[in-house]
C-alpha cells in the first residue's frame, strides 16, 4: 500500500475523491484558451478580459474553488511570511467567497461552506489565540447588510457566530476584537425621524433614516459596554447624502459609518462616509471632540485644503500614536466625483495646534479608481498595502510610494465596473493546522494532492507498506508546488 504524507505528519491511508476535472470556470465567454497553472504573471490577455471577467480555478483533489490572480509585480518580492486575505464577489463571480493566498498567489484556505457575501476577512487575537474572522450575509440591505460575524480557530473549526448587542444586527463594515476581550463593531438601525427635520416641511408619509451606531460589548457574554449613536451627537445638516426617499423601505442613509477604532486613551476614531469626515469620539461621554473634513472641519489645513478634502473615504486608522491618520480616499461617492483616481492617504495631525497636512499619498500608476470600498493597511515593515475595493486590485507600496507588488483579481480593463469587488485586501501572519487529512486524487500514474488550510507543508513523502514486514518505506519525495501538487508515480 502506498501512503502519501507531508513531511510533518504520517497518515495511515489515502483519502481520495473523484471530482470535476475542469481547470477553471468563468461567467463570461473565453476568447482565448486558459494556460495551465494556478497564477498568471504579467498576463496581458488576462487584463484584456480574454479569459473572462473573473477567472477561478478548480482542483482534482478537492471541490473548493479559488480566484486565479494576475501578478503584475509578484508578491514574492514582498514575501514577509504573511498571507493575502481577499474576498472576491460581484456579478462576474460564480460564488462570493473569502480566500487566503500565499505570496505566489496560490490558495491556502477558503471556506467550503456558503455564507452569502463575505466582507472584512482578517486575523484577530482573543485570549492569546489567533482566529479568522469575517462577516457573511446579505449585503443588499441598505448598503450595510444583514448577517453575522464568524470566528474560526486555527484548526478551522467554527467557534462563534456573532451579532451586535441588544438584538441589533452586526454591520459588515467593521469588527474588531479588543485586547480587553470586548468586541467593537459598527451597527445600522432604522429610525423614524420627523419629516420636518429632513425636508423642512411636513411630508405626506412617515420618514425614516438609517442611523449610524457603534457598540463595544463583551464577546463572552454579549453584554453592552458602550454605545454611540451619530444622530445624538451630530447634526443631520452635516450630511451630503440625498434625502429621498427616506421611507421605511428605503431609509435615508444620512451618515454611513464604515470604520471605528479604539485608542489607548479609550476614545474612538470613526469614519462617516456620507459626512465626508472622520470624527473623534469621547469614550466616556460620546461627545464628538473634533471633526476632520466635511462641513466645518475642526482643523486648520496646512496643505491648501487638500488634507481636509475627502470623499467616500474608508478604513481610517491612527498611526504612530496620534501623530498620523491613514485612510483610503475613494475621491467619489454616489453623487459626486472629485477626481477619477482613488488614493491612499496619510495625514499628519497636530492635536495641540489643531492643524493637519498631507504626509503621504499613494496613487497607482494605472490611476485605479474605486467608487466604493477600499482599505489602507500599514504593515509592520513600514510598507503600505492598499486594497482598491470596487476595483479588485491589491498593491503594496514602499513608504515613498514606489509600487513593490501588484496583484489583480479581475482584468484591469474591467476596473470600476463592479464585475469583481473585494471590500478590504489585507495581509496577516497565520498558522493553519487543519484536523482533516490531505486530499488526494489518483489519475492514471499521477497523484494530485492538496491540504486545505495547512500553512506548514513544504514537501510530500510517498511511502510503501507492501512488504512482508508491513513497515512503511520511502518511495519518493515531491516538493509542494502551489496549492495542488501533481506527483508522478513510479512504474
Amino acid at each position: 500500500m502506498l501512503v502519501l504524507t507531508s513531511l510533518l505528519l504520517l497518515w495511515p491511508a489515502l483519502h481520495c475523491s473523484a471530482l470535476s476535472k475542469k481547470d477553471a470556470r468563468v461567467r463570461t465567454k473565453l476568447t482565448k484558451q486558459l494556460p495551465p497553472g494556478e497564477v498568471f504573471i504579467q498576463d496581458a490577455d488576462y487584463n484584456a478580459g480574454r479569459y473572462g471577467y473573473y477567472v477561478s480555478q478548480t482542483f482534482k483533489s478537492t471541490n473548493v474553488t479559488a480566484p486565479r490572480v494576475n501578478m503584475l509585480k509578484p508578491f514574492t518580492n514582498c514575501d514577509d511570511g504573511s498571507f493575502l486575505f481577499v474576498t472576491p464577489r460581484g456579478v462576474a463571480t460564480e460564488t462570493p467567497t473569502a480566500a487566503i493566498l500565499d505570496a505566489s498567489g496560490s490558495l491556502i484556505w477558503t471556506p467550503n461552506a456558503y455564507f452569502g457575501q463575505i466582507y472584512n476577512f482578517q486575523v484577530q487575537d482573543y485570549k492569546g489565540e489567533s482566529y479568522l474572522t469575517f462577516w457573511g450575509g446579505n449585503d443588499s440591505v441598505g448598503g450595510h447588510g444583514s448577517g453575522h460575524y464568524y470566528m474560526y480557530d486555527q484548526n478551522y473549526r467554527l467557534v462563534r457566530k456573532i451579532s451586535a448587542a441588544n438584538g441589533l444586527g452586526a454591520d459588515l463594515h467593521a469588527f474588531t476584537i479588543l485586547e480587553n476581550g470586548n468586541v467593537l463593531c459598527t451597527v445600522y438601525e432604522k429610525t423614524p425621524v420627523d419629516p420636518q427635520v429632513i425636508f423642512n416641511h411636513k411630508a405626506i408619509a412617515s420618514t425614516f433614516m438609517w442611523d449610524s451606531l457603534f457598540q463595544e460589548f463583551s464577546l463572552e457574554t454579549g453584554g453592552l459596554v458602550f454605545q454611540w449613536r451619530a444622530s445624538e451627537f451630530l447634526s443631520l445638516d452635516l450630511s451630503y447624502a440625498d434625502k429621498r426617499p427616506a421611507t421605511s423601505k428605503e431609509p435615508w442613509d444620512w451618515s454611513h459609518i464604515n470604520m471605528v477604532e479604539k485608542d489607548a486613551a479609550g476614545n474612538y476614531l470613526v469614519s462617516l462616509r456620507h459626512l465626508r469626515c472622520i470624527v473623534y469620539v469621547s469614550g466616556s461621554t460620546g461627545e464628538v471632540l473634533w471633526r476632520l473634513g466635511g462641513k466645518d472641519s475642526s482643523f486648520t489645513d496646512l496643505s491648501g485644503g487638500e488634507a481636509s478634502l475627502m470623499v467616500g473615504q474608508h478604513d481610517a486608522h491612527w498611526d504612530e500614536g496620534h501623530r498620523f491618520i491613514t485612510f483610503f480616499d475613494n475621491r467619489a461617492d454616489w453623487a459626486f466625483e472629485l477626481e477619477h483616481v482613488s488614493k491612499g492617504r496619510r495625514l499628519e495631525v497636530d492635536l495641540k495646534e489643531m492643524t493637519v497636512k498631507v504626509n503621504a499619498t499613494y496613487v497607482h500608476p494605472r490611476k485605479i479608481f474605486a467608487f466604493s470600498q477600499g482599505s489602507y493597511q500599514t504593515l509592520p515593515n513600514g510598507n503600505v498595502l492598499i486594497g482598491y475595493g470596487y476595483s479588485a486590485a491589491v498593491t503594496e507600496y514602499a513608504p515613498n510610494g514606489t509600487v513593490l507588488c501588484d496583484a489583480y483579481l479581475q482584468p484591469s480593463s474591467r476596473f470600476s465596473s463592479g464585475d469583481v469587488q473585494s471590500y478590504r485586501n489585507l495581509k496577516f501572519n497565520w498558522t493553519g493546522t487543519p484536523l482533516t487529512p490531505p486530499d488526494v486524487f489518483l489519475e492514471g500514474k499521477s497523484l494530485f494532492v492538496s491540504w486545505l488550510g495547512s500553512t506548514q507543508v513544504r514537501s510530500w513523502a510517498l511511502q510503501d507498506s507492501s512488504f512482508k514486514d508491513g513497515r512503511f518505506r520511502p518511495v519518493l519525495h515531491a516538493e509542494k508546488t502551489g496549492f495542488e501538487t501533481q506527483i508522478k508515480l513510479p512504474s
